[in-house]
């Protein structure tokens, strides 16, 4: 039976709005008014067994059957079929879990791998760079001639040497923290795997994507090139860099910027922030001005001087004008190249806070300190 085949005053009354819709679907509320009405109506559920084939073997089409003819005990014959019908789902759901494990098994391979690598790269630096001080200091004991200028240039050498080797250590103790980590979370992925339960910053069987992603963030930020210190006035500090063991998400991090980094400018993507402390209106100006305020604790709990410099996209809404205070507020259409941009032109050390990967890669390329924006809302938040 078809409602549109029948004359307008034969279609019962509650089923017009239904003979009235155009979806091809009917929503829920339409389709629980025709199941309503099936229920109430011996005849209506007589036109349509009619129209239902009994040889058809679907689930969907041995449900719709026993609820229009009800034979004796269709209640239990549509429990069997709801419960078979959730059987099938469940084996979906675990055939996709499944396959999420395996896809994220093979990325923490490929990670674990890539710090294999990056440690034995880093061993090699080490290596050469003491073979440099060795040399520098042979030359140091064969120097004879006098002359303060000769004195001071392998003064100066030496340091130079000195400030690689400790920034390749702070590298490999790195590299080697993250290896930690990384066979953890790799162990315990295997092991949920086998008892389908949930763990601490993991999905039932698989790590979440964001915690993955802040992983391979990590590396990235670890692999890239460190600039060695420029002897130009205004250049980053020799070894400038976090201590060792001090994650960038955390609110340690911003604790040693403004207890014990010394004179810096900190750079603070803005929205990024923003996002954090609140994503559901993150680019309204109550957020905004929140943002700002924070800023300024961080400028106010500085041992050394600092400057703090908060940068917008003006892309979410009309630029504003700065506020007076202890913070610098930037508008540009684009915030991720305007903090790279100003990490690279911007003279001595700079930290940028931002849990963008393209913003945290650029920036540790002009010699920045990279922190994510977790370290700030969690520092400014306690």
């Amino acid at each position: 039976m078809h409602l549109a085949d029948l004359d307008a005053d034969q279609v019962p009354h509650a089923l017009r709005p239904v003979n009235a819709s155009s979806a091809r679907r009917l929503p829920p509320p339409l389709a629980a008014v025709v199941v309503r009405e099936l229920d109430r109506s011996d005849d209506l559920r007589g036109e349509v067994a009619a129209l239902l084939d009994p040889d058809d073997e679907t689930l969907p089409q041995k449900a719709s059957l026993a609820f229009v003819v009800r034979p004796e005990g269709w209640e239990e014959l549509m429990d069997g079929y709801g419960a078979d019908q959730t059987n099938r789902v469940s084996q979906a759901e675990f055939d996709r879990l499944t396959d999420r494990i395996e896809a994220s098994e093979a990325e923490l391979a490929k990670a674990r791998d890539k710090l294999k690598k990056l440690r034995k790269q880093a061993s090699a630096d080490a290596t050469e760079a003491r073979a440099k001080i060795a040399d520098l200091k042979r030359q140091l004991a064969r120097a004879q001639a006098p002359g303060q200028e000769i004195e001071s240039k392998q003064h100066e050498l030496l340091q130079a040497a000195l400030a690689e080797q400790a920034s390749l250590r702070v590298r490999v103790e790195r590299a080697e923290a993250l290896v930690l980590k990384l066979r953890g979370n790799l162990l315990r992925a295997k092991r949920s795997r086998g008892t389908g339960q949930a763990m601490p910053g993991f999905d039932r069987v698989g790590p979440r994507p964001v915690d993955l992603a802040k992983t391979l963030d990590a590396l990235s930020v670890i692999a890239a090139v460190d600039h060695v210190a420029s002897s130009e006035p205004g250049a980053p500090s020799p070894g400038f860099g976090l201590p060792p063991g001090i994650r960038p998400d955390s609110a340690e991090a911003m604790e040693w910027v403004v207890k014990g980094a010394g004179p810096v400018t900190i750079i603070i993507d803005g929205y990024n922030a923003a996002w954090l402390i609140d994503a559901g209106a993150f680019s309204s100006a109550r957020v905004r001005q929140e943002v700002v305020r924070r800023a300024g604790l961080l400028r106010g709990a500085s041992v050394a001087p600092s400057k703090v410099i908060v940068v917008f996209d003006s892309e979410y809404g009309a630029s504003e004008p700065p506020s007076p205070g202890p913070v610098a507020v930037r508008w540009a259409p684009s915030a991720d190249d305007e903090i790279r941009s100003l990490a690279d032109t911007l003279g001595g050390d700079v930290v940028v806070v931002s849990t963008d990967r393209e913003v945290q890669e650029g920036s540790a390329l002009h010699g920045a300190v990279v922190l994510w924006s977790e370290a700030f809302v969690g520092w400014t938040g306690r």
